[in-house]
């Protein structure tokens, strides 16, 4: 029996749905973020020491979160059409997210943005563990091809 005799639970499928999802989310963020003008961004509340931080984002930085949105959306499409080559996809979304959190750590995100900003980024690493697990699961139980 082939993955595509297979069918997953509705289960998977929403998670796999939920997963684009958060990961568009995560687009739009990226995109407001490299459109930010200080004006925008103090028009949001953020204050001046904040702007100044938020602007100054490492090169290095922007590009892996750009990998990141990249890999979400694409490990989450590629799990939707039931395709083997979402779980490296998605471990490699792992990965940049735990750079990203090491990166926003490093650079004064979280001492500047504080503790909503914290747990946002741990549920961005938690929720990419949970994509690169179903996954493996999907994977395991032959849903994958």
């Amino acid at each position: 029996m082939s993955a595509s005799d297979l069918k997953p639970p509705l289960w998977f499928t929403l998670a796999a749905a939920a997963g684009l999802l958060w990961n568009l989310l995560g687009a739009w963020q990226f995109i407001s973020g490299w459109t930010a003008t200080p004006e925008s961004l103090a028009a949001m509340g953020f204050t001046p020491e904040q702007v100044t931080l938020m602007l100054a984002e490492p090169l290095w930085l922007t590009i892996v979160n750009g990998l990141a949105m990249i890999a979400g959306i694409g490990g989450c499409i590629l799990l939707l059409m039931r395709k083997s080559l979402a779980t490296p996809v998605l471990a490699l979304l792992v990965l940049l997210c735990i750079l990203i959190y090491i990166g926003n750590f490093t650079a004064g995100y979280f001492g500047a943005l504080g503790t909503a900003y914290v747990v946002i980024m741990t549920m961005v690493v938690v929720i990419s563990v949970g994509l690169w697990w179903l996954a493996r699961w999907a994977g395991r139980m032959g849903y994958l091809s």
